[in-house]
């Protein structure tokens, strides 16, 4: 539901985005910056935890 509508919203605005990215540069610069992305996934690894611990 939800999610998956975040998700594709945000990949179609994504699209629109690179695509006049494209455009304006080239696609080789638009796959150079896709080749990163990837290692933001990774960056969020090391976000810190917003819950809050319980102490028992």
């Amino acid at each position: 539901g939800l999610f998956f509508g975040f998700a594709f919203g945000v990949a179609g605005v994504a699209s629109a985005v690179l695509g006049n990215l494209a455009d304006k540069t080239s696609i080789e610069y638009v796959y150079n910056i896709c080749a990163y992305m990837p290692l933001l996934g990774l960056v969020t690894f090391f976000l810190p935890n917003l819950k809050k611990k319980k102490i028992e």
